[in-house]
């Protein structure tokens, strides 16, 4: 397990900034008319360096792999709105690492992420919570979040064999009764609507879900969903770290890092 300082490093950001002005320019110089979209991508650089840069968060190294092989979805089964396949990588090797045997999902989608977790996790369950089909979110939701409240005619899990490992869970996570899962779960997925208010109350539920010794994921911390940093900032008497390479967030508890470190 490998940490360094908050942000990305001086010489990450200078490299990024040499290839990304030495691609720009190369683009210029042979395609003059790719001008305005040139433009466009170093404004997305720049400004996706300066929320690296203004982060409070340690990077943690979670190696997408290690030793082993992992089941990844293909590219025709991913929806925008799915986690990336670094992203699935590092969630699948951490939970390895761990062992985790009991994991909890609030927010399924199209529920490609609790299909990845259960085949690549053979000895696990996974929980996983979603808004009932018609039902109206209680709380406020943000505006990316208007893209993501889709009814699906079926979850990707459903019909294959990992569906035996999953229990669907339908509900508000707002007023959804989490007490029989205190506790409980080696790992909590946090990856609901992205508001302030909802991503307030999925942390509360997620602490108080979570084994001592367990570890919680956030999704999603990045610049276009500013509630999700924007409060995950607030907490502050846990360490907190981003997953590198990923919009990943993770809490770990004592014995979660040590097994992690030991992996």
């Amino acid at each position: 397990m490998a940490r360094q300082a908050a942000g990305v490093s001086a010489s990450e950001a200078a490299r990024r900034a040499a290839r990304a002005l030495a691609d720009s320019g190369r683009i210029l110089l042979r395609q003059p008319r790719r001008r305005i979209p040139v433009l466009r991508a170093l404004a997305t650089a720049y400004l996706d360096l300066l929320f690296d840069f203004s982060s409070p968060l340690t990077f943690l190294d979670v190696p997408a792999a290690g030793d082993d092989l992992i089941s990844l979805p293909a590219p025709q089964i991913m929806d925008p709105g799915n986690q990336s396949v670094d992203g699935l990588a590092r969630l699948v090797a951490l939970a390895r690492a761990i062992d985790a045997r009991r994991v909890f999902e609030i927010g399924t989608y199209n529920g490609l992420t609790a299909l990845t977790l259960a085949a690549n996790l053979p000895n696990a369950t996974i929980d996983t919570l979603d808004l009932p089909p018609g039902k109206e979110p209680l709380l406020r939701i943000s505006e990316s979040d208007l893209d993501n409240v889709s009814c699906f005619p079926a979850r990707r899990y459903e019909g294959r064999d990992e569906a035996a490992q999953i229990t669907q869970h339908l509900g508000d996570s707002a007023t959804f009764d989490f007490g029989p899962f205190a506790r409980a779960f080696d790992l909590v997925y946090v990856d609901g609507a992205h508001s302030w208010e909802y991503v307030e109350n999925d942390s509360r539920a997620a602490f108080e879900m979570v084994k001592p010794d367990g570890v919680i994921v956030w999704d999603d911390y990045w610049r276009y969903v500013p509630d999700v940093p924007g409060f995950l900032h607030t907490i502050r008497d846990r360490t907190l770290c981003r997953i590198a390479k990923t919009r990943l967030v993770v809490w770990l508890g004592p014995g979660a890092r040590e097994r992690l470190a030991a992996n």
